[in-house]
């Protein structure tokens, strides 16, 4: 798997008049979403490398650690909520090397906000798991400095870049948000040979641009005191979902089909 990037696309200049003719042009919620930015990369909700920091082994979700004794009850089966807060979403695109202008692009790595999901789990019963997540779509912030250096891409890209970015990624050509609001998820079913903690795979529908398709994921699962850890990739492509990778320049700028929705979640008991 190639590290974590996203939509690349030709970079052009979103405002070129005056300051007060581009503020202007600004969306409505172009505010909320500087707000939303996150712009140290420590800031960055990344609850599998705080796993070492957590103690091991299951801690029942009264809180008390669970008894060694030949009558212990039954795990029982437990809910458990995520959200963009404390848990990190995003998806990868990458440009295609084999463009002859691929050198004028970038590779991008665009993070969810705003978004919720849930999880039910039983660590001795995997047919009562679940896993679901709902994504807004116009909340998605591209580029970010924080989670450029997070997935490794060098430089930086510009805010007016950065808009023009989104502008086409949600362009009627690409997730076409007018019309398709959310990028959805939910499990079907649950399967594992591994044990309470370990690899899960949950088999699905995602729900993008309005188009549904069944998606298999393993995901690592870790139960420690009372919270759920959940990670993994899950691999897509634009075509699955009934539209063109984005080109630009009759093709010398595209992107390659293939792209990867990445989960680092943890949840609390309700």
């Amino acid at each position: 798997m190639r590290s974590v990037n996203h939509l690349s696309f030709v970079t052009m200049t979103l405002c070129p008049l005056s300051m007060m003719a581009c503020l202007s042009e600004l969306p409505p919620d172009f505010g909320e979403e500087q707000e939303a930015e996150i712009d140290d990369v420590s800031d960055l909700p990344t609850p599998s490398s705080d796993l070492d920091d957590v103690d091991s082994g299951w801690v029942a979700d009264t809180g008390e650690e669970a008894s060694d004794s030949d009558d212990d009850e039954p795990a029982q089966t437990v809910t458990y909520e995520f959200g963009s807060d404390d848990s990190l979403l995003y998806i990868q695109v990458w440009k295609d090397e084999s463009a002859w202008g691929s050198g004028w692009a970038h590779d991008h790595v665009i993070r969810g906000y705003g978004w919720t999901g849930s999880a039910t789990y039983n660590a001795e019963d995997l047919s009562q798991c679940a896993l679901s997540f709902s994504v807004p779509v116009d909340d998605l912030i591209a580029d970010e400095d924080a989670m450029r250096e997070y997935v490794g891409l060098e430089g930086t890209i510009s805010s007016s870049d950065r808009s023009t970015i989104k502008e086409h990624m949600l362009s009627s050509e690409q997730l076409d948000s007018s019309r398709y609001k959310e990028i959805e998820f939910n499990s079907s079913t649950c399967s594992s040979a591994s044990g309470s903690n370990g690899s899960v795979v949950v088999v699905g529908s995602m729900k993008l641009r309005g188009q549904s398709e069944q998606i298999s994921v393993t995901l690592n699962v870790d139960l420690r005191g009372g919270q759920l850890y959940i990670s993994g990739e899950l691999d897509i492509t634009a075509t699955q979902f009934g539209f063109e990778p984005y080109s630009a320049y009759a093709g010398a700028v595209r992107n390659m089909d293939e792209m990867t929705i990445v989960l680092d979640l943890v949840g609390s008991a309700q």
